[in-house]
């Protein structure tokens, strides 16, 4: 099979970005329902100012699709690095509260911290209200390539992991350790 061209990807990202709709219980259906890929659209200025530049719809986070990809709308951040990153951004302005996740062992309790009950609903409402979701439903052998082809060409700035043009991901990751400092220190407490 082809990889996925340069000029297939940027197809594939205006047609995600046009079809992205705000989180509904069948939005939330179609996690799992076939192979493919899934993306997280934001087109506010919220979350951390020259970072995102202009707020214009940009791609800000993308995943393959499975029933695991649920994760990140249950309230659950322990669970989910999208829910991490977003949480380390915007803790000071919902305010949210960082503790360890009782799910993991030794240092990753910490590392892939949970927060406090109300701050996990805080955080779900705001990715409610504030990102929009879209699905490129493929062939299960081409998901990788889709997924990698779209990763390069979007650059999105809440994949953290083999993303090396992601410019943003030094400061996110600097913001989710000091979350994970808050947890540490709370499990002291």
């Amino acid at each position: 099979m082809p990889k996925v061209s340069w000029d297939q990807a940027k197809a594939a990202s205006e047609r995600l970005l046009q079809a992205a709709e705000p989180f509904s219980e069948s939005v939330f259906s179609r996690f799992g329902r076939s192979p493919g890929v899934y993306v997280f659209v934001y087109s506010g200025s919220q979350l951390g100012g020259s970072l995102w530049g202009e707020p214009k719809p940009a791609i800000v986070y993308l995943g393959h699709n499975g029933e695991d990809s649920r994760r990140h709308w249950l309230d659950d951040t322990g669970v989910s690095t999208v829910r991490r990153s977003l949480a380390a951004l915007l803790a000071g302005d919902l305010p949210l509260t960082a503790v360890p996740n009782e799910e993991a062992q030794g240092e990753d309790r910490f590392l892939n911290y949970a927060l406090d009950e109300e701050s996990e609903s805080r955080l779900t409402a705001w990715m409610k209200e504030n990102l929009r979701l879209a699905f490129l439903d493929t062939e299960a052998e081409a998901v990788e390539d889709w997924y990698r082809a779209l990763l390069e060409y979007n650059t999105p700035l809440l994949v953290l992991r083999n993303n090396p043009m992601n410019s943003a991901g030094p400061q996110i990751k600097l913001y989710r350790s000091r979350l994970a400092e808050q947890a540490a220190g709370r499990s002291a407490e």
